[in-house]
């Protein structure tokens, strides 16, 4: 029920509670019936495995009961056109907006999400056990919600499988470009500032992590890349599902997790990009191509992600 109107899903003019037929998800799935792990797969059918009825909103309504406002809209009737402008987070003018944002996100990992809950097992195991199904679901705080949106998109479906599709697929850099609006709508709800906007970092040219340090995202301990104890405010923050390698094993977002891990220059990134190897990444053309995968070759994304030499 729409919190505004009162009506479900807004009520005429803002939206309508629709029916969403399996079948029509179903004939999208190429090669789906010989690939077991896809067929199976519950989010290449989401969300109508789980909901074949759902909130369908007017334009430019959104939110689960088309209570909110679509991205860059405003004002009672969400007709006032809002544009918000991302600052350099490595400008001494703009430390108000780090410190905002990191005050922010401290409130996002202690208030929980209103507008959703998540699974804490696999859907096949569900229909296992049939009565479990009431029981696999857990109210969540908003940071653990954006961050188990990213587990669950990008897990492989089991111990068999390489389906990683926010990762290694077309659709990479327009995941992430979404998964940060969600984060952003997070925190202007969490603080009331519906004008927030996330900063960004400039990381192109940079020799190093210039905003890992204790003051601003962290500073790493060495080779094991835990953060400082006096990093000012990520010493004593977790992430989730670190253990939780398959979708079928699930993932309970509110169990004991680990420290968060960040180890800038090590690893696979050996170094950030230089404005040289940007320019010509951006001059590679077409965006994709066959097999649409991290084995690419001459591909726009595939050369983003640093699959590419």
């Amino acid at each position: 029920e729409n919190d505004i109107t009162g009506e479900t899903c807004g009520g005429p003019g803002r939206g309508s509670c629709q029916y969403m037929d399996d079948r029509i998800v179903a004939e999208h799935c190429t090669g789906c019936s010989e690939r077991p792990d896809l067929a199976n797969d519950e989010r290449l059918y989401w969300p109508s495995k789980f909901f074949n009825r759902w909130c369908v909103c007017e334009w430019p309504f959104s939110g689960t009961a088309c209570q909110e406002c679509a991205i860059g809209y405003s004002g009672e009737e969400c007709n006032e056109r809002k544009i918000l402008t991302r600052k350099n987070i490595q400008s001494p003018a703009n430390a108000g907006i780090l410190h905002d944002m990191l005050r922010y996100t401290t409130w996002m990992m202690g208030n929980h999400t209103a507008d959703f809950v998540v699974a804490t097992c696999s859907l096949a195991s569900m229909m296992e056990d049939p009565d479990r199904i009431h029981t696999c679901y857990t109210n969540v705080t908003y940071y653990n919600f954006v961050v188990w949106i990213h587990w669950y998109s990008s897990v492989y479906y089991d111990s068999s499988s390489e389906n990683d599709f926010i990762h290694y697929s077309s659709g990479f850099p327009f995941w992430h470009r979404w998964l940060i609006i969600i984060w952003e709508r997070a925190l202007q709800k969490v603080s009331g500032d519906d004008n927030f906007a996330v900063p960004y970092y400039k990381w192109i040219g940079d020799t190093n992590c210039s905003i890992c340090t204790k003051d601003q995202f962290g500073l790493s301990d060495g080779e094991d890349g835990y953060l400082t104890e006096d990093s000012r405010f990520f010493t004593d923050r977790t992430t989730i599902c670190v253990d939780s390698e398959t979708l079928v094993g699930g993932c309970d977002p509110n169990a004991a997790s680990l420290r968060l891990v960040r180890k800038p220059g090590k690893g696979d990134v050996a170094h950030f990009s230089t404005d040289d190897e940007m320019m010509r990444t951006l001059d590679w053309f077409p965006y994709d191509r066959p097999p649409y995968n991290e084995s690419s070759a001459y591909s726009f994304r595939n050369t983003l992600i640093g699959k590419v030499n």
